[in-house]
């Protein structure tokens, strides 16, 4: 199933960078995937699974939470090559201000999302 995923890694200063993905991969693999390299090689043992949330909506969410981090966090973004594939989704930040947002952009996109708006006003159980 699609998932979004935050997950965070210390830096050397001893703070958090995290990251937020999509992928329908089991997460383990995913992270191990990332492929690291300079001063953040073998770390992807040390990344931390923030949270993993379940949704056929994952590719929309990953969206809208993209677009608000390069709207109001845009200053925050790492942009380290040496952090591999979706090096472009690290931020420095602590992973519960990425949850907030997160959850905040996961119940605008289901308050707007028509098909979910029909499904509740018809009182028919989906998965969420």
């Amino acid at each position: 199933m699609q998932q979004i995923y935050i997950v965070a890694l210390k830096n050397r200063s001893n703070e958090y960078i995290t990251k937020i993905g999509e992928t329908e991969q089991e997460l383990e693999k995913r992270i191990i995937g990332f492929g690291f390299s300079g001063k953040w090689r073998k770390r992807e043992k040390d990344v931390e699974i923030i949270e993993k949330i379940e949704t056929f909506l994952a590719p929309s969410l990953e969206k809208l939470v993209k677009k608000q981090l390069m709207k109001k966090w845009k200053e925050h973004r790492l942009m380290d090559k040496n952090l591999g594939k979706g090096y472009t989704e690290w931020y420095y930040m602590s992973p519960k201000t990425m949850q907030g947002i997160v959850h905040a952009m996961k119940k605008k996109l289901y308050k707007d999302d028509l098909i979910i708006n029909w499904l509740n006003k018809e009182n028919i159980k989906y998965a969420k």
